[in-house]
């Protein structure tokens, strides 16, 4: 079981701050707990953060959660290698959760790398871009006009595979990725993702270097 912290809403109930303050994160895991009717929390993951916000107070907070049980790990949930690489230099989380899919190729020039040797590692989040790469309309993703998604999808529908289950096989290409977080709203969609699952070891790696070599890395141009 996992959830996150750190977007806490105004009293208007429709915007959020930021709020990584110890005080918050404590309030919020009990509130959590509640909800979801357990006295612990398997992953209890800061949803974002920047190099200004107070780490060492956040630390010190997920560790005082570990050592009274009430949280088995912690993890953040971030794109900045920036924020990455400071985090890994003091107290390194179980896990960080990023956007990766074939559209979208940061985390491999510098976080992936950086967390192979280590023991963090990556929940991927977006591995379908929106539904963009299964059954959604076609629209441009980042730097990629429609026309190169397009190729793109074009390559995963011509495979013989479903889609799900090649995007799934592309994020767990990576060593350093543990597991993909992907959302169903209806039973045929988790029916779906089962078969995926399951079908994904018969997807060749050669289908995988292809849709890499279909369009070039991009890189995070701010945070790095």
């Amino acid at each position: 079981m996992a959830t996150k912290v750190g977007n806490k809403w105004n009293p208007d109930g429709e915007s959020w701050s930021w709020n990584p303050r110890k005080e918050y994160i404590v309030q919020a895991l009990e509130e959590s707990l509640k909800r979801l009717q357990t006295d612990c929390i398997d992953l209890y993951q800061l949803h974002g953060g920047t190099l200004d916000d107070p780490w060492e107070e956040i630390l010190e907070t997920f560790e005082l959660l570990k050592s009274q049980g009430k949280i088995r790990a912690f993890g953040i949930s971030s794109i900045r290698p920036n924020v990455i690489r400071n985090l890994l230099a003091m107290n390194p989380p179980a896990t960080i959760m990023m956007q990766y899919s074939p559209l979208d190729r940061r985390p491999e020039e510098t976080v992936f790398p950086l967390l192979e040797e280590t023991t963090t590692r990556v929940l991927v989040r977006g591995a379908f871009a929106k539904g963009i790469l299964i059954d959604k309309p076609l629209a441009g993703f980042l730097d990629f006009p429609e026309e190169k998604v397009g190729e793109i999808k074009a390559e995963i529908q011509e495979s013989g595979f479903s889609p799900e289950a090649v995007l799934i096989r592309f994020g767990l290409s990576e060593k350093a990725v543990s597991s993909l977080v992907v959302g169903a709203s209806s039973v045929e969609q988790v029916e779906k993702l089962q078969k995926a699952v399951e079908e994904c070891p018969s997807i060749p790696g050669e289908l995988i270097t292809r849709l890499k070599e279909k369009l070039p890395k991009n890189h995070y141009k701010d945070h790095r």
